[in-house]
């Protein structure tokens, strides 16, 4: 990782580089956030292995500290109220029969070197930002206090990982921006009934199992509101009282797409072709998200080229008994070169 000094004109490897060569093996940037105008912080991540490294500095760079938290995975580093907060799991107990176990985990320092653990949250959560972080479908869970308070949201799948909250409201980005009422409660809101399509893992960094596509600089796949009309049935599972788990059937729809697009010489998309579509609204908009793609400008012996590539679109919609449409999530499981030009 290099820092400027002079708005970007030139940089230099941090000296954190140079101090500790054990840093050089960390080439994953999970996270960044900055207290200030000189003083900010860096999530460095290695493997499942390794423990997570925060580098950081308190004066603009010129010099920058190290520091691990042991036995943990943090997925999210955020400012709240003049302190770093990082968040994650931990495994404790290692030392007893058993080999110990996962716990949810949230940590606060002032200046990213001393950690102290927060309180902890009753389950795993996902997708933090300074009011809070997603428990589940229905409930935000707020940990920068000595006990967590909780949020009641609508259970009905409208809540995405970006979000923010207003006295009484919270709103969503996904296709579009939905709001809703929301409300402080001093119990913990309960799981929805049934268990929709997840979008991936709690951990931003492993919710894709292969890049969205190869040489890809933006390449997003917003989901998309379908009327429930055009929907199959799919299986599901609903959690009965006492915990019991039952199969039973949703409206929904299950289906893996095949596109072909072209990356033109400057890394913008066009003549994208969609195979498999379960229907032309869902084809229509996988369609539109491939075209707003940004690729690295693919060459060939240091000269600029077109390249055709394809890839492989996971699509999964479900809507609950209650709701009037479904919410379709995208995900890319594959792609590959298929010709040049």
């Amino acid at each position: 990782m290099d820092v400027t000094h002079d708005g970007g004109a030139t940089w230099s490897r941090i000296s954190a580089y140079q101090s500790n060569k054990e840093l050089e093996e960390f080439k994953a940037v999970a996270a960044v956030a900055a207290l200030d105008g000189k003083s900010a912080g860096v999530l460095f991540r290695e493997g499942p292995e390794r423990d997570d490294v925060f580098v950081t500095t308190t004066n603009g760079g010129e010099t920058w500290n190290m520091a691990s938290i042991p036995n943990a995975r943090v997925w999210s580093l955020v400012i709240h109220n003049g302190e770093y907060w990082a968040f994650g799991f931990e495994v404790i107990e290692k030392d007893k029969p058993g080999g110990g176990y996962g716990v949810a985990l949230a940590l606060h320092s002032p200046d990213g070197i001393k950690w102290v653990h927060g309180v902890r949250a009753p389950s795993e959560f996902s997708d933090c930002n300074a009011q809070g972080c997603i428990l589940w479908d229905g409930a935000i869970v707020e940990l920068y206090h000595d006990k967590p308070r909780f949020t009641a949201t609508p259970a009905d799948g409208s809540l995405t990982p970006v979000w923010a909250s207003a006295k009484a409201t919270i709103c969503s980005v996904s296709a579009m921006l939905k709001c809703a009422d929301a409300s402080s409660v001093d119990q913990l809101p309960p799981r929805p009934q049934f268990n929709r399509p997840s979008t991936g893992n709690i951990d931003p960094l492993l919710r894709e199992t292969a890049p969205p596509a190869r040489g890809c600089l933006s390449c997003r796949l917003d989901p998309l509101p379908l009327d429930k009309k055009l929907l199959g049935q799919i299986p599901v599972t609903v959690n009965l009282p006492g915990g019991q788990p039952r199969m039973t059937y949703l409206p929904g729809i299950k289906s893996t797409m095949e596109v072909e697009f072209l990356v033109r010489k400057d890394g913008t998309t066009s003549q994208v072709h969609a195979k498999h579509s379960p229907n032309k609204q869902v084809e229509s908009a996988v369609t539109q998200n491939i075209e707003s793609w940004v690729f690295a400008p693919p060459r060939s012996d240091g000269a600029p080229i077109e390249e055709k590539q394809k890839a492989r679109i996971e699509v999964s919609c479900m809507a609950f008994p209650s709701n009037e449409e479904a919410i379709c999530t995208f995900q890319a499981k594959s792609t590959a070169a298929a010709e040049n030009k």
